[in-house]
C-alpha cells in the first residue's frame, strides 16, 4: 500500500475533477503542496471526502455558497460533491490535501453507518477544526510513517474520524448549507465546463443562475475571490495544458479552449504558466 503523492490534474472538458486512482487497500490519496504568496484554486467538486490542512495562512474557503475565514493552522472537512475553492495568502507555507474514496472504504468501514449510530452523517460533521488541528495532523503524519502497513493505516483513519466526530458532538454546531442555492451554483460550473469551447459572457452565466448580471458579477467575486472571467480563463488554460500534453497544435488548443484570437491565447497562456506553449510541451514530455 503506497500513499499517492501527486498533483491534481484535469480530465479534458467533461469533468474538472482530480484524476486519482484508489483501491480497496489504498482508499485515499495524500498530496503535500508548498505555497507562497497568493494562491487561488479554481472552483471544483469531487466525489471523495476531502480533508484540507492549512499551515499558518490567511484567506478564505468558499464552501457550498458560504465563505469561511482561514487563519493560522486549521483543518477543513469537505463532504463529497460540495463545490469549493480556496483563496490563500502566506509568505511561505504548505497545505496537505487528503481525499477518501468512500466507495473503496466501504469494504472495511462504512462511515455513514458508523456516524448514524450517533445520529450524525458526513454532512453533519464540523467543517472547521482548529483546536483539533495537531491531533489531526499527527494522524496524517502516521499515515505516511506507516505507509504500506494496511492495519496501522486504517487504525489511523479510524482515529482521525473519531477526533472529528468527538469535536462535532461536543459543539453540535454543524454548518448549515443552502442546498438549493448550491445546486444552482453547481449547475453554473457544469454548464461552464461543457461550453468551455464556446464564447461565454457574464450575461450568459448570470442567466444560468437566475441572477441579474450586475449582482451575479459582484456575488461571484465576493465568494470566490476572482471574477467569473478570471475563473473561466483559469479553466481554459488548464484545459489547454491537457490538450498540449495530448499533442494538440497551438491552433487546435486555441479553438477548443474558446479563443478565436490565437495571438491573444498565446499571451494569456504565457501569463498564467510563465512559459510558452512549446516550452510547456517540451517540459511535459521530458518528464515522461
Amino acid at each position: 500500500m503506497k500513499v499517492q503523492r501527486i498533483e491534481s490534474t484535469f480530465n479534458g472538458n467533461t469533468a474538472f475533477t482530480e484524476n486519482i486512482e484508489y483501491s480497496d487497500t489504498v482508499p485515499y490519496s495524500l498530496i503535500v503542496k508548498e505555497i507562497s504568496g497568493r494562491e487561488i484554486t479554481p472552483l471544483y467538486q469531487c466525489p471523495t471526502l476531502e480533508l484540507l490542512l492549512l499551515f499558518d495562512v490567511t484567506g478564505s474557503l468558499f464552501y457550498g455558497l458560504q465563505s469561511l475565514p482561514v487563519q493560522g493552522n486549521q483543518a477543513f472537512l469537505i463532504p463529497p460533491n460540495i463545490v469549493h475553492n480556496t483563496d490563500l495568502l502566506c509568505e511561505h507555507s504548505r497545505k496537505i490535501v487528503i481525499e477518501f474514496s468512500l466507495e473503496h472504504m466501504n469494504r472495511y468501514i462504512n462511515l455513514d453507518r458508523v456516524l448514524s449510530l450517533q445520529e450524525l452523517s458526513l454532512h453533519d460533521l464540523n467543517t472547521v477544526y482548529t483546536d483539533e488541528f495537531e491531533k489531526i495532523y499527527a494522524c496524517i503524519q502516521n499515515l505516511v510513517i506507516y505507509d504500506g502497513n494496511f492495519v496501522k493505516c486504517f487504525s489511523e483513519i479510524l482515529k482521525l474520524f473519531d477526533i472529528m466526530t468527538a469535536s462535532t458532538l461536543k459543539e453540535r454546531k454543524p454548518l448549515s448549507l443552502d442546498y438549493s442555492k448550491a445546486a444552482v451554483f453547481q449547475k453554473l460550473i457544469n454548464w461552464t465546463i461543457i461550453n468551455i469551447s464556446s464564447p461565454i459572457t457574464n450575461a450568459d452565466a448570470s442567466r444560468i443562475t437566475g441572477l441579474t448580471e450586475t449582482y451575479f458579477c459582484r456575488y461571484f467575486k465576493q465568494i470566490t475571490g476572482m471574477t467569473y472571467g478570471e475563473y473561466l480563463q483559469y479553466l481554459r488554460i488548464n484545459y489547454a495544458q491537457t490538450l498540449l500534453a495530448e499533442g494538440k497544435s497551438v491552433s487546435e488548443c486555441s479553438y477548443e479552449c474558446g479563443y478565436s484570437n490565437i495571438s491573444y491565447f498565446i499571451r494569456v497562456f504565457r501569463k498564467h504558466t510563465g512559459m510558452t506553449m512549446l516550452q510547456y510541451r517540451k517540459r511535459f514530455f521530458e518528464k515522461r
